[in-house]
């Protein structure tokens, strides 16, 4: 959808700043999170954040690269 905040969604989420960033997920913890029809588990760690959904689809999120594919 479109937004209608004071900075550009994908410039803003790239650096880090959002309007409200709610809680940091620290190196070693995990989550799962909920949306209409999935649910994805993603991990933190030293080297890059992993998430996992449906059909084992996910990503991968590093300060240097963002990939995404089937995860093992």
């Amino acid at each position: 959808g479109w937004f209608k905040y004071d900075r550009a969604p994908c410039s803003t989420i790239l650096q880090g700043v959002w309007r409200d960033p709610g809680p940091a997920l620290n190196y070693g913890e995990s989550v799962r999170l909920s949306v209409p029809g999935a649910e994805f588990n993603c991990y933190s760690s030293i080297e890059a954040l992993y998430c996992t959904g449906p059909q084992n689809y996910g990503f991968k999120l590093s300060r240097t690269e963002f990939i995404r594919s089937p995860l093992s």
